[in-house]
């Protein structure tokens, strides 16, 4: 099965809790799945994590944290 993961942070490096909990996840479920990755990043100093765990990803898309942020700013200014 083909599946896409969504995350609000990229999970490499896996140092603090959120990260971790994502890359396992995604580790058990590349065992019988194929994962593609779509996580936003805050800086392009993440970019260099990005070959590391790509064992366990078929694909792997990045999207920049602004965008996120511009996107919330919208959404704010919509509901007023």
């Amino acid at each position: 099965m083909n599946l896409l993961f969504l995350t609000s942070r990229f999970p490499y490096p896996p140092y603090r809790g959120d990260k971790l909990k994502i890359l396992n996840l995604i580790k058990q479920l590349s065992k019988r799945h194929h994962v593609t990755l779509l996580s936003f990043i805050a800086s392009n100093d993440e970019l260099q994590h990005v070959p590391e765990p790509r064992q366990y990803y078929q694909q792997v898309k990045l999207l920049e944290q602004s965008v996120r942020q511009l996107d919330t700013r919208i959404r704010a200014k919509k509901s007023q």
